[in-house]
């Protein structure tokens, strides 16, 4: 049977998927140990709890229970603390917590012990922890680190099995696929007629769906597109376990709204649909404040102005109304009691039949006036189930910020604040450096951001809590580091900055202090490999010092000599046959066979660069070369050692140098006049000032065209 002729309009032409992760954290730790799915299990952090398997949920396990409360529940339960990081120097040889072997470590595991920067996680053991005594907190920080690798292997995967239609990770738990197109593409190839079972994976994705409605796909199109939707919804959970052995639950739908709403409904490991025409059942019973949006202070407000309209109908009624926001309690897609989606159309009137002007006082409720426009309208938009959203990809382009913050008991001395900045730096570092091999680009700015508290002895004296912040420019010295992985490099960089930032600032400003943070923001494209500085830390030509074992900064001194592996020439190209012409040049007299292997010095000369290098790395100025026959400045004009002409470093030098040697090899030729460098040097002097006078004659080669046009043409034909 072919697709129905039932018009589609654009509120249910899309179909948008919601997918979540079943209690992810504690799905990874599950995972990661080895545990049996159906043992119960809770991820700790300090003496609290922050996610549940649904195996412990079943004992009433919640999240924000405390240990000993979780005990008392479920005393089989097995606690996980999260990751932690703090001041920790990793020592060859020690054990830091990983059960692992050597002989179950990798070679790159091998050759590259301390990659990570000092600051680093301590991991649990692979086996079920045997004690819940959690970290010090007042020397670590949570680390969530695993979670985020682990949830940015999900997005891959999804990206990988949907490369033709947008991915957009919603949070570390959460994304959203918008499969239109590849609904439209079925559904062209079943009207072509082509060999495909629309019908037959129409029928298998909705026995593994649940509904809030029946749909009816060969007599309403919308419901066909969603059925498709349902089979595209479990083809991306397989995808997702195959890659992850992750399960995820599913919501199908025509907007992103009901889609995240639909797959809260089917827990775990399920999927739902969820049509246009099942919304006003839904909202009957769904709570209000599960909605997204409508879970924090708006919803509060929505609350308030629902009593007061029943409080206007009688007293009884608004006790009742205030008694029903009460008895909600949860959070987000979890929340559960106080006041239905349904009761939002208390806000509007019904003169209008909310089909005009909504955000008028002529549909709007007089008492819902205390909320302003643009709210009316989205509210409006919600109680009818609708929501424009498009579903932005963002899993290639990652989040505008990557952070790194702490908060601690009240400090009343810098050095404790240094300390925690030492911290954070090293793990942003670790981030960045994550970060830019996954998604190719780099930060230019870091914001680091505090909290003062009421300090009445300052001038002036501060009389409430103040949250400030202030922008730096990521240092040179960490942007080098972060090119070549050097993760203990950047972070020592940036420790550097932010201290003196902070110090800059003032105890006055920022004592005493609870929290404190670092952001990397305006990210950039990285250097392409190979077409900028980064091809110079490639495998085996890294300075010394800067290691793929270590990833740290130099120990060396900042004079000390630096390498770089020159790159060879392609055979066959016009570097062979420059080699040819030295080669046949050896005869000639001391002078010309020294300068000639000056201008082979000069052309491979790496020596600018990698005092560059030296000086970022170590935190020092480039000093000036004591040999000015070379150059006058590490990175301005650079002297010719033949003709004493200044060029600028880099591509404008090495042409210079180039010149110098079509020079030399056509001369037996009479190469014309353009070929020779031009004696005048960046400053207006005269290498050679008699004959800066004299007007050349034009010279005509044996051909009778201007000399050089024929005769080097055959030259470079004769030497090749």
């Amino acid at each position: 049977m072919g697709a129905p002729a039932t018009h589609t309009s654009a509120v249910d032409g899309r179909v948008i998927i919601h997918l979540d992760l079943d209690a992810f954290y504690a799905q990874v730790e599950t995972v990661r140990l080895g545990l049996d799915p159906a043992i119960p299990v809770a991820v700790q952090q300090w003496h609290g709890i922050i996610a549940v398997n649904y195996p412990a949920r079943s004992f009433g396990v919640k999240r924000h229970n405390t240990v000993e409360e979780a005990k008392q529940l479920c005393p089989g339960i097995t606690f996980v603390h999260v990751e932690t990081i703090g001041d920790v120097p990793v020592v060859e040889g020690v054990d830091d917590g990983d059960a692992e072997t050597e002989t179950d470590k990798s070679k790159e595991d091998k050759e590259e012990p301390s990659k990570r920067s000092r600051y680093v996680p301590t991991d649990e053991p692979k086996a079920p922890p045997t004690s819940s005594a959690p970290p010090d907190r007042e020397t670590r920080k949570v680390s969530l680190a695993r979670y985020r690798n682990a949830s940015w292997q999900v997005m891959a995967a999804l990206d990988d099995a949907f490369p033709n239609s947008p991915v957009e990770r919603a949070s570390v738990d959460e994304a959203y696929v918008d499969v239109t197109s590849e609904v439209d593409s079925l559904l062209l190839g079943e009207e072509k007629e082509e060999q495909w079972d629309v019908n037959g994976q129409i029928t298998k994705a909705l026995a593994l769906s649940g509904t809030v409605r029946p749909l009816d796909p060969n007599g309403r199109t919308s419901d066909r597109r969603l059925a498709l939707g349902a089979f595209f919804c479990a083809k991306a959970r397989a995808a997702v376990f195959e890659k992850t052995k992750y399960t995820m639950s599913g919501g199908v739908a025509h907007n992103k709204m009901l889609a995240k709403l639909a797959s809260a409904k089917n827990k775990p490991n399920k999927q739902t649909v969820v049509s246009v025409s099942s919304v006003t059942e839904m909202w009957a019973s769904l709570p209000m404040r599960s909605i997204p949006g409508l879970g924090g202070k708006l919803g509060e407000k929505v609350e308030s102005v629902l009593i007061e309209l029943a409080t206007r109908g009688s007293v009884v009624d608004g006790k009742h109304a205030e008694s029903r926001a009460k008895s909600g309690t949860g959070t987000g897609s979890a929340y559960e009691g106080g006041f239905t989606a349904e009761s939002l159309n208390l806000l509007f009137t019904d003169e209008t039949g909310g089909t005009g002007g909504f955000g008028n006082a002529s549909n709007v409720n007089v008492h819902a006036v205390s909320l302003d426009a643009k709210t009316l309208v989205w509210l409006r938009c919600v109680s009818r189930g609708e929501c424009a959203l498009a579903v932005t990809p963002n899993v290639r382009s990652g989040v505008k910020s990557v952070t790194a913050f702490k908060s601690f008991k009240v400090l009343h001395a810098k050095e404790g604040v240094h300390k925690w900045l030492t911290v954070l730096s090293h793990e942003l570092a670790e981030r960045l450096v994550e970060d830019r091999t996954r998604l190719r680009r780099t930060p230019r700015a870091v914001r680091m951001e505090y909290r003062a508290e009421a300090n009445l002895n300052c001038q002036p004296p501060r009389l409430t809590v103040e949250i400030r912040s202030k922008t730096f420019k990521v240092p040179d010295a960490c942007a080098v580091a972060l090119a070549c992985g050097a993760c203990q490099g950047a972070g020592e960089a940036l420790t550097h900055a932010a201290v003196t930032l902070f110090c800059q600032i003032g105890e006055q400003h920022t004592m005493p202090c609870t929290r404190v943070g670092l952001a990397a923001c305006d990210f950039v494209a990285a250097p392409v490999v190979g077409a900028g500085i980064d091809r110079f830390f490639a495998a085996g030509v890294l300075p010394p010092g800067v290691s793929t074992s270590t990833g740290s900064l130099p120990a060396t001194a900042p004079n000390s000599p630096v390498s770089l592996r020159a790159k060879e020439p392609k055979k066959g190209g016009l570097g062979m046959f420059f080699k040819k012409a030295e080669a046949r040049d050896v005869s000639g007299d001391d002078s010309k066979q020294t300068e000639t292997a000056a201008i082979a010095d000069a052309s491979r000369d790496t020596s600018r660069l990698d005092e560059k290098v030296r000086s970022i790395l170590a935190h020092t100025e480039p000093e000036l070369p004591k040999d000015d026959t070379q150059t006058t400045s590490a990175f301005g004009s650079v002297k010719c050692p033949r003709c004493g002409v200044l060029t600028a470093a880099g591509q404008e030098h090495q042409s210079h140098l180039d010149e110098h040697v079509a020079f030399d090899l056509a001369k037996e030729t009479h190469v014309p006049q353009h070929f020779r460098p031009n004696p005048t040097s960046r400053d207006g002097q005269t290498a050679n000032p008699g004959n800066t006078g004299k007007r050349r004659k034009k010279n005509v080669g044996r051909d009778g065209d201007e000399e050089g046009k024929g005769n080097i043409m055959a030259l470079f034909a004769k030497k090749m």
